[in-house]
C-alpha cells in the first residue's frame, strides 16, 4: 500500500507503537469522532483532547503528514471516498 492510499485509521495503526500516551489519547478521539475531527480547526481539536496546538500538530506529523491541515484533508478525503461509494451503490440500486 502506498503512502497516498493510507487512511487516517491506517496511519494511526502504523504509528501506534511509537505514539506517546498523549498521542494515543488523540488517536482514540480521532477514531471515535472522525467526522467531527475532520471539521475542527487545530485550536478546537487541541481543546477537545486537552492538549496544546503544538501537540496537535506534532500528532499529525507522527502520522507521517506535514501538519494539521493535511491531517484534516486526509480525514475529509476518507469521507469523500466513502460518500462516492455510497452514492454509486445507491445509483446502481435505483437503476440511475
Amino acid at each position: 500500500m502506498n503512502k497516498a492510499a493510507l487512511t487516517i485509521a491506517d496511519r494511526i495503526a502504523r504509528a501506534q507503537p511509537a505514539l506517546s500516551r498523549t498521542q494515543h489519547k488523540m488517536a482514540e478521539y480521532v477514531l471515535a469522532h472522525q467526522f467531527r475531527a475532520a471539521t475542527m480547526t487545530i485550536d478546537e481539536f487541541a481543546a477537545a483532547v486537552g492538549v496544546s496546538v503544538a501537540t496537535a500538530n506534532r500528532f499529525a506529523r507522527a502520522l507521517d503528514l506535514p501538519g494539521y491541515p493535511q491531517f484534516r484533508a486526509e480525514l475529509a478525503r476518507g469521507f469523500e471516498a466513502c460518500l462516492l461509494y455510497t452514492s454509486d451503490a445507491a445509483d446502481e440500486g435505483l437503476g440511475v
